[in-house]
């Protein structure tokens, strides 16, 4: 078997596991400038890195009189042993509104100041979009994860821990009854 990486992110020689406490940074991948999403673990606040992705076919046909939006997303991982709090600052100002879909998770958010609010997330599957005043392009997805906790060993595996691995322009050639 031949693997040859595409798109890659993280130096040859970084640790092929990554610590538990967060992901990493995808260097390359803008910041998001309208959140800033923190998590309440360990007795404190911790800030987790907001991403910007572009949303819309605005690329691909702007003809068509599409427009070009950019969305949040902010991934961490945790044990989840109990409720997790998380708090969203809108940097762009007030609002009005704020909803947590999807609404069949029952998520209340407590409005905090005009332009934060807190709420809490019970389980890692709890993938959750928060919505502005009623705004669906340029909103914020949350993305927990549970830390790995069974990561395969053995002279055989070669494993990649959470985050994004950079194995430059090598070629990584493996063996018959390697893991990966």
């Amino acid at each position: 078997l031949k693997l040859t990486p595409v798109i890659s992110y993280l130096p040859w020689d970084a640790p092929t596991t990554i610590p538990d406490d967060g992901l990493p940074a995808m260097d390359d991948r803008p910041a998001n400038d309208d959140f800033t999403v923190e998590i309440f673990r360990n007795g404190c606040w911790e800030e987790i890195f907001v991403y910007n992705a572009e949303v819309s076919d605005y690329a691909a046909n702007p003809a068509a009189g599409y427009v070009q939006h950019d969305m949040g997303f902010a991934m961490f991982t945790d044990a989840f042993a109990a409720p997790l709090k998380v708090r969203v600052t809108r940097r762009a100002g007030t609002f009005s509104k704020v909803e947590i879909r999807p609404l069949s998770y029952g998520i209340v958010p407590n409005v905090q100041t005009p332009n934060s609010v807190e709420f809490e997330l019970d389980d890692p599957a709890q993938k959750v979009s928060v919505e502005f005043d009623d705004n669906r392009m340029e909103n914020l997805f949350i993305l927990p994860d549970l830390p790995d906790t069974a990561i395969p060993t053995g002279a055989n595996v070669t494993y990649f821990g959470p985050g994004i691995h950079n194995m430059g322009r090598k070629e990584i050639l493996y063996k018959d009854n390697q893991t990966i």
